[in-house]
């Protein structure tokens, strides 16, 4: 009934869209029989059929779906094809089922291309669309013949459509088709009223899903029930032929149909159809489908029509070139009123930028029946030029030729100079691009590699064909694809980005990461990357080892403290005896010995200070304590010492002071006499005769700068050092040669240790020498001068405040002193020092005792340990601050008393209310003074001694 019919303009008008889409030479409308595939539309062939064992159609409809042929020659199925090695030398092939009645494939919407090629999933839903609208209007030829001959069989009315009106009206009255809709939400059925007839119930019965259900035959129950309940959950329809038993018992078959109702979204109310089909009345239901159909069809292609012409150029010309249509795009385009346009030959638009023989080809194309693709350049009605990328399309007549051709065009303008701006871009940079060693690339904002330069080839491994029009994120490590799509989102709104890292997978599946910067210019993104996964491997590495170091850093302080608290602990009981035999009267020989034992316990204790500073330095907290000093007053200080052993040594010993180096300043005091005393000790110890000279100047900053340069010169004629030594010096653990340490003594940490301090009060330490003539060491360092004083105060002598046994007995007397000290001989050497200032003492073994003793009793003022067992000092001192602030107690002074010097440990004890501290070991001076200094900050007796002094 279809096989063999002439051509019809809606079909042929299907195959030119498709042509168009598909940007194909060929296509075809393709319907098969026993022997032959024959075309009811064909565009850019002219053959009306071929052999049936030669057609591809005939694999395409054994499948449901799409049949996509890229490459007929690689395709063992058509390789030897006579279509395929001949005319019309098919390549690639694409075919969409046509559905016919009943559910058969009758045939295929094809496309043909020359080339081997492949189709967008854009292109094949479009083309789907087209092949459903061609099996409509099959469809609906098909059921306008039964419906012919229907009409003819029954009346022998002299005009056709007059019969089919009756027909129609006949077959709607014969139909018996009910309907129904349910409420999702209220679970409410309704029945049409023929739909109660073909049920055959009364006109009382009120229907719901279960009694509507229980109509059918048992066995065909379940069949309704999951229809309904799938159109419920998904929206799937339903049309189902069942078996059904009425109300009154009459044993029917219906044909049941369903659908979903979607609103807003969301699944609202199932509805549908119901109809007897006991009797043979498919004729009439089949008409009015199909019809309904037709008109879909039809809907369709005009709606493709409508899709065409909102995005493309579409004109229609005779076979000489004249215009027959054009669309608003058309007129907008070329400033041409559709008037003017109207019957005018195509040449209007020539803009002589292309060859005679350029167009002599396309007419030759388009003639033949074949379709052209190329790029063109129209001219405007104003005289200004537009490119178009153009497909034509000819639309061939009864006797096969081309009666008329259809024009597709896309303006491509803009396109064409961004392309001529990238090729004059491109060729100034092309020699950059070949040289740099950083990645370089223009994207466009899509994120297509547009162009790449040879080090993306070295950094990823892949070759420049490969990555250039591939897009970024085929490469991209997954989790870097949110980040990367926003940068990329703010380079599409004009925004440069600099240092996003991302991921990129290389060839050989390793990931190398990418340090990107990038800046939008002209619609293109123009980026730089560099390779940074060795750089992050190596921070990764550094940070592990920095991670190892503070570990190892932390163990050794750890380590320092400990020993700082086990050696201090027994040279407490030495220091301290010693100390305390020293205030007797002793014979010489045994004043001797006592003033040998403190000699050696105090060079230990300075060696042990000297390896805490340097694990200080080495840790980097070593502090400075700034407070305000008189500067001749702690040069004096400790040059009072240094006298004593130059004294003993049979050395002179001289401290000269300029006349501008009086006056207070601010800075770390200690520190200061530690350096002097350093030096001067070296100087004397390699020093057998002559002398050892102290010299210290003061210089003025610039202009409004208050600080003052300190310039302080220790020299001897000692025994010198040799260029060699002098490159060493301040090394830690340096000394001349092994020499210097078996006949001197020392650990050569003392110069390491100066020049250390000297560099953090801004300065630093310099040495000269002249083996066998003697040495100079000259120190500078930058302090803050304080405004000047009262002119009447006096200089502090180096012996001022030095508590005596005597006048400790006089201070100290009648006060109530708390001890907790854990270790018996700390206890006794503490006892022994305390005791003659006839005070009232308690000791306590750990913190638990000390707290038990504050409990029973007030103190003036407490000596802590720190490590003690039981309970440490830490803990006691906060449990006992912490019952002066529950029930109102006056603030007890509280000293810590610990072999453990580590600034961390010394800070956590004031931390918990701590006033003061006092270094193991413990001698008489220590002791005194730290007392005196605790009592003075809290106990008013005191204070009112430290005003009467200051006054």
């Amino acid at each position: 009934m279809i096989l063999d019919t002439k051509p019809e303009m809606c079909f042929d008008g299907i195959v030119a869209a498709a042509a168009s889409i598909g940007a194909t030479p060929i296509a075809l409308i393709s319907l098969v029989d026993q022997d032959r595939q024959w075309f009811k539309a064909r565009f850019g062939l002219e053959v009306r059929e071929t052999p049936r064992s030669e057609s591809f159609c005939t694999f395409a409809i054994q499948q449901r779906g799409p049949m996509m042929v890229e490459d007929a020659l690689a395709d063992e199925r058509f390789a030897k094809n006579p279509l395929v090695v001949g005319e019309p030398f098919i390549r690639a092939y694409l075919g969409l089922p046509i559905v016919g009645p009943d559910d058969c494939i009758v045939g295929t919407l094809c496309l043909i291309d020359r080339v081997a090629r492949t189709w967008t999933s854009q292109q094949l839903q479009l083309l789907e669309g087209l092949a459903h609208s061609a099996a409509h209007l099959l469809q609906v030829r098909l059921a306008l013949h039964d419906a012919s001959e229907m009409a003819q069989r029954l009346s022998a009315l002299s005009h056709a459509q007059a019969i089919q009106a009756e027909v129609l009206e006949e077959v709607g009255h014969l139909a018996k088709v009910g309907g129904w809709s349910m409420d999702l939400i209220t679970k409410q059925l309704v029945w049409s009223e023929q739909t109660r007839q073909i049920h055959e119930v009364d006109d009382d019965f009120v229907p719901n899903l279960e009694t509507a259900i229980e109509f059918y035959a048992p066995d065909a129950r379940s069949a309704i029930s999951e229809a309904v309940e799938t159109a419920q959950l998904t929206g799937e329809p339903w049309d189902l032929e069942l078996p059904l038993v009425t109300a009154k018992g009459t044993p029917i078959w219906v044909r049941a149909f369903g659908r979903a109702v979607v609103e807003n979204g969301e699944i609202k109310r199932l509805v549908g159809a119901f109809q007897d089909i006991s009797e043979d009345l498919a004729k009439r239901l089949e008409l009015q489908e199909t019809a309904s159909c037709a008109r879909q069809a039809l809907a369709d292609v005009a709606a493709y029509q409508a899709a065409l012409d909102a995005h493309a150029i579409v004109a229609t010309t005779d076979a000489q070139g004249k215009i027959l249509f054009a669309n608003d795009m058309f007129c907008q385009i070329s400033g041409y009123t559709r008037d003017e346009l109207i019957g005018v030959n195509h040449r209007i638009l020539n803009s002589g930028m292309h060859e005679k023989r350029f167009f002599h080809d396309m007419w030759r194309t388009i003639r033949s029946g074949n379709s052209w693709q190329g790029e063109i350049c129209n001219r405007t009605k104003s005289g200004t030029h537009y490119w178009v990328d153009t497909t034509i399309v000819p639309m061939i007549g009864p006797d096969g030729v081309p009666e008329r051709y259809v024009a597709v065009r896309y303006d491509i303008t803009a396109q064409k100079e961004a392309n001529r701006q990238l090729e004059a871009a491109t060729s100034q940079v092309s020699g950059f691009f070949e040289v740099a060693h950083e990645a370089i690339l223009v994207a466009d904002t899509e994120g297509r590699f547009v162009k790449v330069n040879p080090a993306f080839e070295h950094i990823l491994g892949y070759s420049i064909s490969d990555l250039e029009q591939s897009r970024f994120v085929d490469y991209l490590h997954p989790e870097d694809h949110a980040e990367t799509l926003g940068a990329l989102r703010l380079l599409g709104q004009g925004q440069p980005i600099d240092g996003l890292v991302n991921r990129y997978r290389a060839a050989d599946g390793s990931w190398r990461h990418m340090e990107w910067r990038a800046t939008p210019k002209n619609g293109f993104v123009y980026a730089s990357a560099r390779d940074i996964s060795e750089r992050l491997s190596y921070q990764a590495e550094l940070e592990r080892a920095r991670l190892d170091a503070e570990r190892a850093t932390a163990a050794k302080s750890q380590f320092l403290a400990n020993m700082s608290h086990e050696i201090r602990t027994p040279l407490n009981g030495v220091i301290g005896i010693a100390g305390a035999l020293a205030r007797l009267e002793l014979a010489d020989q045994q004043r001797e010995m006592v003033e040998l034992i403190l000699t050696s316990s105090k060079t230990l204790e300075r060696l042990l200070n000297d390896i805490l500073d340097v694990s200080k330095i080495e840790a980097g907290k070593l502090d400075l304590e700034i407070k305000e000093f008189d500067l001749i007053e702690e040069i004096e200080a400790a040059a009072h010492l240094m006298r004593i052993k130059a004294d003993e040594k049979g050395v002179d010993f001289e401290v000269i002071h300029s006349s501008n180096s009086s006056g207070r300043f601010l800075g770390d005091a200690i520190r200061l006499r530690q350096i002097i005393t350093n030096l001067c000790s070296n100087a004397i110890k390699f020093t057998h005769k002559g002398s050892v000279k102290v010299s210290v100047n003061v210089l003025d900053g610039a202009e409004g700068d208050k600080s003052k340069t300190v310039q302080v010169a220790v020299s001897d004629t000692g025994i010198g050092f040799d260029d060699e030594t002098a490159k060493r010096l301040f090394g830690r653990f340096e000394q001349a040669d092994g020499t210097i340490t078996r006949e001197f003594g020392g650990t050569g940490l003392g110069l390491s240790i100066s020049k250390v301090l000297a560099e953090m009060m801004g300065g630093g330490i310099t040495a000269s020498s002249i083996q066998g003539v003697g040495s100079r060491f000259d120190v500078e360092i930058r302090l803050p001068k304080v405004e000047a004083q009262d002119s009447g105060d006096k200089a502090r002598k180096p012996n001022d405040g030095i508590i005596t046994s005597e006048t400790a007995a006089e201070l100290f007397e009648g006060l109530k002193i708390l001890v907790a000290e854990d270790h018996p001989i700390n206890q006794k050497v503490i006892k022994m020092i305390l005791d003659p200032c006839r005070l009232d003492l308690t000791i306590a073994s750990n913190g638990l005792e000390a707290i038990a003793a504050f409990d029973l009793s007030a103190f003036d003022a407490i000596l802590m340990d720190m490590q003690m067992p039981e309970m440490d000092g830490l803990t006691a001192i906060e449990a006992i601050r912490e019952r002066e602030w529950r029930l109102g107690l006056e603030h007890t002074p509280i000293a810590v008393l610990s072999a453990n010097a580590m600034a961390e440990h010394l800070e956590a004890s004031f931390d918990v209310g701590a006033d003061a501290h006092i270094s193991k070991p413990v001698t008489p001076d220590a002791l005194y003074s730290g007392l005196m200094g605790l009592l003075q900050k809290r106990h008013p007796k005191f204070r009112n001694l430290q005003r009467a002094q200051s006054s």
